[in-house]
């Protein structure tokens, strides 16, 4: 197996093991991860579809984004690079994810880039599935944090 050296830290479709196995990337979960002083969105234009909105994040005070940090190797990082668009789609940086009352981790984290968001899109069912495949690593009240949002999309 190869070295797993990359803190990677996903809030989106990529909580779905299925879809990581499926894009063929080489991942050690570590557990449920915080990004402190952001929230979660859906104004990710899909590069099919510019109806379908998909995760990212926006800087916002007092606000948290959970998800799940990953370890992933070199090679892995690549094919995200690729699935996820970078750079043309998204952006990545290295950001600070509290993960537990002692530890913070310094993770790889995607985030759209401006002329790919608009406030007009919404996430599909099949998308929030992936989502929801996840969330046995997110706390419970984030959880129903994530459901009351998403039902407010299907609701518009």
């Amino acid at each position: 197996m190869k070295k797993l050296d990359i803190f990677y830290f996903t809030y989106g479709s990529n909580m779905d093991e299925s879809r990581l196995k499926k894009r063929k990337i080489n991942y050690e979960i570590i557990g449920l991860g915080i990004l402190q002083d952001y929230r979660l969105r859906f104004n990710k234009i899909s590069k099919r579809d510019n109806t379908t909105g998909f995760a990212n994040i926006e800087k916002f005070d007092g606000e948290v984004v959970e998800g799940i940090i990953m370890k992933i190797d070199e090679e892995s990082l690549f094919k995200l690079d690729k699935a996820e668009g970078y750079p043309e789609h998204y952006s990545r940086d290295i950001m600070n994810i509290k993960f537990n009352e002692f530890n913070n981790v310094n993770c790889v984290v995607y985030y759209a880039n401006d002329n790919w968001i608009s406030e007009s899109v919404k996430p599909t069912k099949e998308y929030i599935r992936h989502l929801f495949a996840g969330c046995e690593y997110l706390s419970e009240k984030y959880f129903n944090k994530l459901v009351k949002m998403l039902s407010e999309y299907e609701n518009n």
